[in-house]
């Protein structure tokens, strides 16, 4: 018998009896897949270990609170559209003991009743949960009261996430056309409890990878998915060695790569990271080299609105006139080809105005005219996306400098779409212009747990070097602007960042160069250029990003010869 302190989960399937009495084959088919495909998955992969299964519930021991909140979210939202199967879900931290196969202790009675509280779709808080969460998760959650639960001698403050909307594909109401590819759980024939949760753990780490780019249709499949790409990997063992063996294959069925990457137990952890990684980017390339292949051979006219959307998406990574140019145009043709097309008006909107903060005005020019009539359909649209609401929250900001309708925009989307990594970073920017640097280095963090691999890594690494500027972290924002070099060279917000950076350092070589490359790509750039551009708030921290753009020679205003 031990105790210790954890974070205990604990969840619940809705009406299960009820679902058995209705269909009891179809009910028991798809707890297995929740159980193979998503629940076992997602707790592994956030360090959580399975301490006791019912028939219809779990108990899950996290050896934080971040790592449990983190999992039932994951949880709900995943399980937002599933027609069949809904999750109660409680969490708390306190004392547990555990006892051979089973579990005891405050720790399991406070979730266990969280759990009972619960709505349908919802997560349930202790207020202990709670006050161990911040940055981009605490705006997740509403603040419930407290409740006198049964056996449980104090009352309890409560916090609670309401159950997630269906998740929004990139077609809305049409059936979606990106390109699909379906994972099959990783296998291993190892009877080991390490080796089976290391498993499962592969599975989640590399579904979160592939479902951080919106451009692809990635789902978790017990069977292969007509029609669709088909990833599937198979985790040997040999003693303490390890191999994980990964074939895709095309819609067609033909094998179009295969992978062995090598490891020892002793260093699953950090092996799990890489090979996830390393296993989802290498498919996702395979995938995006063909999808390029195919939208190159066609006339913007011949695409859908979908197709526009893929392609302005491919084109953003590098954050240059030239890409940002094809990216809005992409855009404006994906609005006219579907006026109802909620993400498309969210990412015009958006990228316009990280345009107009860039000044990149050829890439601004062809559509000053459209801006305000996509603003106009946009507000008119029902319904938006957090993306929509926090890009329409940008546009108030910057041009009529509303900063409570930012607020509630970024608040807005971080309660809905924590887990969304382009949500994620647009709103580490809100509070980059808001002058607030704390917040939004939570945001980019959060943003690059999420990402691996994203069109926003470049904006990511911008925003986090800026934030860490405006908090006095110089070597981490040059190291971070040092890494988006590496991918482009044309990124404004890299180069003015290592200016204040090394500005401040009192690096003048380091500040000179990157400032000669600054006024290389945007001859007319200044201090009050920037500030305009972006609507930064007169702030302590912004202001200290500008006291080190101006102690690495950076003009005060720029007066044309």
């Amino acid at each position: 018998m031990t105790r210790q302190l954890c974070a205990i989960l604990a969840a619940d399937v809705v009406g299960y009896s009820r679902l058995m009495g209705q269909d009891e084959s179809g009910t028991l088919d798809a707890l297995r897949r929740l159980r193979a495909e998503l629940f076992e998955p997602s707790a592994a992969a956030h360090r959580g270990k399975v301490v006791k299964r019912m028939g219809d519930g779990w108990l899950v021991s996290f050896p934080s609170t971040m790592d449990a909140v983190v999992c039932a979210l994951n949880l709900q939202d995943r399980l937002a559209s599933d027609p069949v199967i809904k999750l109660r879900i409680g969490v708390h931290i306190g004392d547990v003991v555990f006892e051979q196969e089973d579990i005891f202790g405050d720790g399991v009675n406070v979730a266990a009743r969280l759990e009972e509280y619960c709505e349908p779709g919802c997560v349930a808080l202790s207020d202990a949960a709670y006050g161990s969460l911040g940055g981009a998760l605490a705006p997740s959650f509403e603040d419930a009261g407290h409740q006198q639960f049964k056996n449980i001698r104090r009352g309890i403050r409560v916090w609670m996430r309401a159950a997630p909307e269906p998740q929004v594909t990139a077609t809305t109401t049409r059936p979606d056309k990106r390109p699909a590819l379906a994972l099959l759980p990783v296998v291993t024939t190892d009877e080991r409890a390490d080796v089976r949760e290391l498993a499962h753990a592969l599975t989640s780490d590399i579904m979160t990878c592939l479902n951080s780019v919106d451009w692809l249709n990635a789902q978790t499949r017990l069977t292969p998915q007509p029609d669709a790409f088909v990833l599937a990997a198979n985790l040997r063992t040999r003693g303490e060695r390890m191999r994980l063996e990964v074939t895709l294959a095309a819609p067609d069925g033909t094998i179009i790569w295969t992978e062995k990457t090598d490891g020892h137990l002793n260093d699953a952890f950090e092996w799990q990271d890489d090979t996830a990684q390393a296993t989802a980017i290498g498919a996702m390339d395979l995938v995006l080299d063909r999808e390029r292949r195919r939208l190159n051979g066609m006339s913007i006219t011949d695409m859908t609105a979908e197709d526009c959307l893929i392609a302005s998406m491919m084109d953003f990574a590098l954050l240059d006139e030239q890409s940002m140019t094809r990216n809005l145009n992409y855009l404006a043709a994906a609005i006219e080809k579907r006026p109802d097309f909620q993400v498309g008006y969210a990412y015009a909107i958006a990228n316009f105005i990280a345009c107009t903060s860039m000044r990149l005005e050829h890439a601004l020019a062809p559509h000053h005219e459209a801006f305000p009539r996509w603003v106009a359909a946009a507000k008119a649209l029902p319904d938006p996306t957090p993306m929509l609401t926090v890009s329409l929250g940008f546009y108030d900001y910057r041009f009529d400098g509303n900063t409570a309708s930012l607020l509630r925009a970024i608040e807005d989307g971080l309660r809905r779409a924590p887990f969304s990594v382009v949500v994620v970073c647009y709103c580490g920017f809100g509070y980059i212009w808001m002058g607030e640097p704390e917040p939004a280095l939570d945001c980019f963090r959060q943003s690059e747990r999420l990402m691996r691999f994203n069109p926003m890594a470049m904006p990511m690494l911008g925003g986090t070097s800026i934030a860490n500027i405006e908090l006095g972290n110089y070597d981490a924002a040059i190291a971070c602007c040092l890494r988006g070099l590496e991918t482009s060279d044309d990124y404004i917000a890299l180069h003015s960042s290592l200016v204040s950076a090394y500005g401040h350092k009192g690096d003048k070589e380091g500040a000179a160069r990157h400032l000669a490359r600054l006024l290389e790509i945007n001859p007319a750039e200044s201090i009050m250029a920037r500030r305009e551009g972006s609507r930064y708030a007169d702030t302590p921290a912004n202001r200290h990003f500008e006291d080190g753009l101006r102690k690495g020679g950076l003009r005060e205003v720029y007066q044309p010869d």
